[in-house]
This record gives structure tokens, C-alpha cells and sequence, in this order.
């Protein structure tokens, strides 16, 4: 259960409950193979509490080092996967704040930026700024409009042009 390890806690559990039917031998039997083929989809700081598992007598110790280790490795994915999260959300808010003034902008062209899907895209996007994503783009556009209304001579067309609107009447 490589990818699902809340999955697999929830099968260590299931088969630890189910083992004590089996006599010592073959319960340590079916706790050194579990063991055993964990340790090729660990790192390196936990193959030494794995190896102690193997070579206890204790098969209740076995199951409570491998459930350590595995409760470890959910613990450092979720992390993990927080991390990449908060970074995807703040490159996608970098990419279309820098470039909310092209026609072309759209959730779309963010998801290739991205090389993501547009349903994720939307989603971090709407985690990150608590908007959609065609509404902080048209926001961040207005705001610009406004600005050029006040402080420039130059016509509507040209501002709408300018701020990334496909037609005037928008």
C-alpha cells in the first residue's frame, strides 16, 4: 500500500487483530514477512528500527515498530504535500498577478503554466485567494482600468485594450 498509508494502517490493524488465531510461530512467521517487505519502501532512519523488529522474539513489537514506522511516513507525506500545496499556490498567484493584463490570461493558460489540471488550478487558486479565478482577474483588471482612468488621458478602447479586456463593451 505504498500511496495509501492511512489504508495500510487500517490493514495492520485488521491483520493484527485477525493473527492471534495462528499459533507463536506462524504469527512471527506472517509478522517477519510484512516486516520484511516494508523494509524495501523505507528510508534509511527507519530500516534500523525494522531490522530490531525482525529480530524480536515479541511478535506485539513487531507490529508496533511497523506501525510506528508507517504512522511516520503518513506524518512526512502529509507534510510534504502541505508544502508543495503552499508553493503551487504561490507560483500560481505570482504567475497571474504578473500576467492578469494579458488577453490571453485565463484558467486554462495558468493550468499549462502549471502543467496541471484546470480543476486543480481552479481549486488552489480559490484556497489561495478565497476567489475564483475569472473573478480576481477581472478584479486586479478594474483596479488597473481605474487607475488609468485617473491618472492618464488615454481613451477607454485604449484602456480596455491595455488592461487586458477582450472588447470595449465589457
Amino acid at each position: 500500500r505504498r500511496n495509501n498509508l492511512k489504508e495500510a494502517l487500517s490493514l495492520l490493524e485488521q491483520i493484527r487483530a485477525r493473527i492471534n488465531r495462528y499459533s507463536a510461530t506462524h504469527q512471527k512467521l506472517i509478522a517477519f514477512d510484512m516486516v520484511r517487505a516494508y523494509i524495501h519502501n523505507v528510508s534509511e532512519e527507519d530500516v534500523d528500527e525494522l531490522e530490531f523488529a525482525l529480530s524480536a522474539e515479541n511478535v506485539p513489537l513487531m507490529f508496533a515498530v511497523l506501525h510506528s514506522t508507517i504512522e511516520k511516513r503518513r506524518y512526512m507525506t502529509e507534510t510534504v504535500s502541505k508544502d508543495i500545496n503552499k508553493e503551487m499556490k504561490a507560483l500560481l498567484i505570482d504567475y497571474v498577478d504578473k500576467n492578469y493584463l494579458d488577453s490571453d490570461m485565463s484558467l486554462t493558460s495558468a493550468a499549462d503554466y502549471m502543467k496541471s489540471s484546470i480543476y486543480t488550478v481552479s481549486r488552489l487558486f480559490k484556497e489561495a485567494t478565497g476567489m475564483g479565478f475569472k473573478d480576481y482577474i477581472t478584479s486586479k483588471r478594474l483596479k488597473y482600468a481605474c487607475h488609468l482612468l485617473e491618472t492618464t488621458n488615454l481613451s477607454v478602447s485604449a484602456i480596455t485594450s491595455e488592461c487586458g479586456f477582450g472588447n470595449t463593451a465589457y
